[in-house]
């Protein structure tokens, strides 16, 4: 009987060993795999720009708003277009109204800055008629039937736009890369003034929108599509 019992406590001895043993040795892969992940992270980041794209570029929309008189009804953001997945990312916003500031969405796919970036030069305008604090319902349906984006999206906007101004921007070379988007919840957009020319023409928003394209022109020549990809997988780009 005690050789028995012996032989027992002999057996869960054993076992425990091999228990502690497995789940040792499951904490040791666990560990390695997390130094691996690091330093293959780590690895991917040392590849990327040593500036961000992203930081030039919300660097030269603030420099826009600077030169115009952008107001707390404004709003600037830059998209740029990527071919891989035929969409509109947006890479830069700003507005001094911070509840405008907002990220929202981050791909368009269609409606103005589609047909903006399809339009050449010439600059795409959208006005809505209908004040959404006097007829949200009315709003919405004149929205949605000028940019086929569905009515409870646009619900959802918290800049609800009453005017909006859409133009291509391009590389030096003159191949388009993106749009410069400008709203306001006024009616329109003669409020806005170039401070280097305050005589502007009935056009001055598209005066405004030329001199900004050609001069935005000079850092778009940084971008390069995989490393914008790389920004956004890696939620380096907060737009």
């Amino acid at each position: 009987i005690k050789y028995l019992k012996c032989i027992s406590c002999s057996d869960k001895i054993t076992i425990d060993k091999f228990l502690y043993f497995h789940i040792a040795m499951a904490i040791f892969i666990v560990v390695i795999l997390l130094h691996v992940h690091y330093i293959f992270t780590a690895f991917r980041k040392s590849k990327s720009p040593k500036y961000l794209n992203s930081e030039i570029w919300e660097t030269e929309i603030r420099a826009f708003s600077s030169n115009v008189n952008i107001s707390t009804n404004d709003r600037l953001t830059l998209y740029i277009y990527i071919e891989k997945s035929d969409s509109f990312f947006k890479v830069a916003r700003h507005s001094p109204n911070p509840s405008f500031n907002n990220s929202g969405r981050r791909v368009y796919k269609s409606g103005l800055i589609d047909d903006a970036f399809n339009n050449g030069r010439d600059g795409k305008y959208l006005t809505v008629e209908n004040n959404p604090q006097l007829n949200l319902k009315a709003y919405l349906k004149e929205v949605s039937d000028q940019s086929g984006i569905k009515k409870s999206v646009v619900k959802k906007f918290r800049m609800k736009s009453r005017a909006l101004y859409a133009r291509q921007v391009c590389k030096r070379n003159g191949d388009p890369i993106g749009v410069l988007l400008m709203e306001t919840i006024n009616e329109d957009f003669k409020h806005i003034k170039y401070d280097s020319d305050k005589n502007l023409n009935d056009n001055r928003v598209d005066d405004i929108f030329s001199r900004e394209c050609n001069r935005l022109s000079f850092y778009l020549d940084t971008f390069e599509e995989p490393k914008l990809l790389f920004e956004f997988e890696e939620g380096l780009i907060n737009a």
